[in-house]
């Protein structure tokens, strides 16, 4: 009967935490893409609205930077099916993105299911665990937002479920759902792929420390795991990056976005990782976004009273701090590349609590006691943090872009200086753009490279000059462009965030 009430109690915290995530998530869902994080979710989101106005193309547009008018970096797995669902249905492509995004999340929680159960042998505490995935700020917000990181993650939990059959009992079937997991995964990021490819190591070691005759006996097996799980994946992934990178190298200002060129923005120095203003950014992060410090100081506490998941826990953790490591200005500079992570210390904090709510020895209300502190903690840092950006928010640009699309007209194209190829007014303005980047941020119209992207885009099709911020208070510059193209009557728009020039007929 205990077991029960305990089993019952998982269920309920599950259930509320399913509940609870579900409401905030469907906050703000009819609102414009202008909330968190505006500048990721137009980019994504610009791409989907050709796919639905043109149809599907690998070299998929991204107009913000001129000839080509496409800038790839993932595989758009996520744009296609948003697209596809918006075709199919009718429904407005921000409500289809959203929700593609929304499915692909809870399509991830059945995968971290099986894991508990048949790797960790987890009883009904798995449901408790599945709890901590469903509370935590960070997914509620992103799981609902217009971009990749609840696809990539799904494909990636499931990639390490099938890894995980596979490594029990290998098979034709299994081996082929494994390598088009690991192939579709690491296309669709390959810097969360990285993540559980980690984790499957280690589940790896693990089956072969537990059986040492595999080693002598199944050569073939270690060898068709590392082609299957790591091998092809890897190598798909960077005859992509091989492809993305050619086309990116074609363009006058796209040139500067090439994988080798993002080097040192993708994985940051030696410096960088040393520096404890990078830590104290990580742990600012991690406080906000998946574990505040008085929910570990509780986890903590749990663990060092019932240590029996002390080993998990640790290994979890580490596994959490790799990409830290490895990719670790891009984790300095965006909160969303911590979708990727953040499942793996989420579920070392459930770990850590599960013997509250599963040891017969635990009195029950010690159990009800850590779950309503828990969701008492999750919600204050959600409302502390995303909750009233996505509830309220809008970015100030969005009048800007309204007016781009007013005075442009649809085959023109716009030159835009001070937004660094922000995608969200050309998403908004659904207007191809030629703006600057962190590399030229002030290039002179007449100067290379803005002279090859005009001259590429065909000076008779530029529609309006558009300057934004500070910029505009550079005077000297603003009055050299408008001479450059025979600009003499005043801003057809302005406001206090942006002025838009009409370009004068040839």
């Amino acid at each position: 009967m205990r077991a029960d009430r305990r089993g019952l109690l998982c269920l309920a915290f599950l259930g509320a935490a399913f509940t609870y995530h579900l409401y905030h998530a469907l906050q703000g869902w009819n609102r414009p893409i202008a909330d968190f994080n505006p500048w990721r979710q137009s980019q994504t989101a610009l791409t989907a609205w050709y796919f639905l106005r043109d149809g599907f193309s690998l070299a998929y547009p991204l107009p913000v930077l001129g000839p080509p008018w496409s800038i790839p970096f993932e595989f758009p797995t996520y744009q296609g099916l948003v697209a596809l669902l918006a075709s199919l249905t009718g429904f407005p492509l921000e409500s289809c993105g959203r929700a593609v995004s929304l499915i692909a999340f809870y399509a991830s929680l059945p995968a971290v299911n099986l894991l508990l159960r048949e790797r960790f042998a987890m009883g009904s505490e798995r449901f408790f665990v599945l709890g901590f995935l469903l509370l935590s700020p960070l997914y509620v917000a992103w799981s609902r937002a217009f971009s990749i990181e609840s696809t990539a993650l799904a494909l990636s939990v499931w990639y390490l479920a099938a890894f995980h059959r596979w490594a029990l009992r290998p098979s034709i079937g299994r081996g082929i759902w494994l390598l088009g997991l690991g192939v579709l995964a690491g296309l669709t990021k390959i810097t969360t792929l990285f993540i559980f490819s980690a984790a499957a190591v280690a589940i790896l070691v693990t089956t072969l420390g537990a059986r040492p005759s595999m080693w002598r006996e199944r050569a073939r097996f270690v060898v068709a795991t590392v082609i299957l799980a790591f091998v092809l994946p890897l190598a798909t992934t960077l005859v992509w990056v091989a492809y993305t990178d050619a086309i990116k190298a074609s363009g006058p200002l796209t040139a500067t976005l090439t994988s080798s060129a993002l080097a040192d923005w993708n994985y940051g120095s030696l410096a960088q990782r040393l520096s404890p203003a990078t830590w104290r950014q990580f742990e600012h992060f991690a406080e906000n976004l998946v574990v505040s410090r008085y929910t570990l100081l509780l986890a903590a506490l749990s663990l060092a009273l019932y240590p029996e998941n002390g080993r998990r826990v640790l290994l979890l953790t580490g596994l959490f701090v790799l990409p830290l490591l490895v990719f670790t200005n891009l984790y300095v500079a965006h909160d969303y590349y911590w979708c990727a992570n953040g499942f793996l210390v989420l579920v070392a904090l459930g770990m850590a609590f599960a013997p509250l709510v599963s040891r017969p020895s635990v009195p029950l209300a010690a159990g009800v006691i850590a779950c309503v502190l828990v969701f008492y903690q999750y919600r204050n840092t959600y409302n502390g943090w995303y909750g009233p950006t996505q509830r309220q928010a809008v970015s100030p640009l969005l009048p800007l872009a309204g007016k781009i699309q007013e005075l442009t007209q649809p085959e023109r194209y716009s030159v835009v200086y001070g937004a660094y190829w922000d995608p969200l007014l050309a998403y908004h303005s659904q207007r191809r753009m030629i703006m600057t980047t962190m590399a030229h941020p002030q290039t002179p119209l007449e100067a290379p490279p803005m002279s090859a992207a005009i001259a590429g885009a065909g000076r008779d099709n530029l529609g309006t000059l558009v300057f934004v911020g500070p910029i505009r208070e550079d005077t000297g510059f603003v009055n050299a462009q408008l001479r450059t193209l025979g600009i003499r009557s005043g801003p057809a728009y302005a406001d206090a965030f942006g002025t838009v020039y009409l370009i004068p007929s040839l």
